[in-house]
């Protein structure tokens, strides 16, 4: 199963407001592009490159809104998201975290619209079905997609940020980065140091079975991966019922460990940030400080 915590994220991530005409999804994209613009990256190009790789292994059978749609019916008859793709495609799109997507300042603008047409707009009425799923409890891939599918038709998937999401969708529950394993299939990891991380039920984080407060599985986190460097794996385990905004929580925090630890040995060793490094610099600190995490979450398919 893939990480179906980053879909629900990616959804319901801003403030409930609609308008018909796409008024709100078109805020929306632009919040996205300002976001990545931020970064560096050019997300519209980023997308397009990503959707033409799609459609050449497969994923996608056009770059057509029916193409999508049809993409989330077979999750519904999977109860997964299928596919695994190549990690280095999708290097830059995941430079930024779902929870990142979209800034309150640029959220705001959504305060700014008629709210007399709210529950004519499809991004409202498509919340409002998946957050429907989200407290049944019963979460999982094909429950969610359904939800989808019973607001969205094809048409809408030819429009900019629903095209937009769900391609981002694909790269964070396709992709090892993003879903069940976040590791190199090529790689034997028998004779790596493992760091045993699990959130209950109750949201309580159990590090090798005792329960610790975040700042305790930073500090403990951190100090596993300078010791262990290249040579280790976290295995990140979330039950059915953990929520998905504390899933995510820790999940960023341990993906804000490496970047941290990234920033301090680039000043360490180089003299200056990990962003200003040269080519050949940043691919020392990455093969040193490399990502290995298997995260596992187990879904609820009655």
């Amino acid at each position: 199963m893939k990480n179906i915590f980053a879909i629900l994220f990616i959804i319901q991530i801003s403030y409930s407001y609609g308008q018909s005409s796409y008024k709100i999804e078109n805020i929306l994209f632009d919040c996205l592009l300002e976001s990545y613009t931020k970064e560096g990256i050019d997300l519209n190009q980023e997308l397009l490159t990503f959707e033409s790789y799609l459609i050449s292994v497969g994923s996608l059978k056009s770059e057509n809104g029916q193409a999508y749609f049809d993409y989330y019916k077979e999750v519904v008859r999977l109860n997964d998201f299928p596919g695994v793709l190549d990690c280095e495609k999708l290097e830059r799109i995941h430079r930024l975290n779902p929870n990142k997507y979209y800034t309150t300042e640029c959220l705001e603008k959504l305060t700014r619209l008629d709210s007399i047409a709210i529950k004519n707009s499809k991004y409202y009425q498509m919340n409002i079905k998946v957050k429907e799923v989200t407290k049944t409890g019963k979460i999982n891939p094909s429950l969610v997609a359904e939800a989808i599918l019973s607001v969205l038709l094809p048409e809408d998937f030819e429009k900019p940020y629903y095209r937009a999401i769900a391609l981002l969708t694909i790269a964070h529950t396709s992709n090892p980065l993003g879903s069940e394993l976040a590791v190199d299939r090529n790689i034997d990891y028998s004779d790596y140091v493992s760091f045993e991380l699990e959130i209950t039920e109750r949201d309580k984080i159990l590090l090798d079975k005792s329960i610790i407060d975040t700042v305790v599985l930073e500090n403990r986190l951190r100090d596993f991966i300078i010791e262990n460097e290249s040579k280790h794996i976290v295995h990140y385990k979330a039950n059915e019922e953990t929520s998905y905004d504390f899933y995510i929580k820790i999940y960023d925090l341990i993906l804000d460990t490496y970047a941290r630890i990234k920033t301090e040995k680039s000043i360490e060793l180089f003299g200056k940030e990990f962003d200003d490094l040269s080519e050949s610099e940043r691919l020392i600190i990455e093969a040193k400080y490399k990502k290995n995490i298997h995260n596992k979450l187990v879904y609820n398919t009655n």
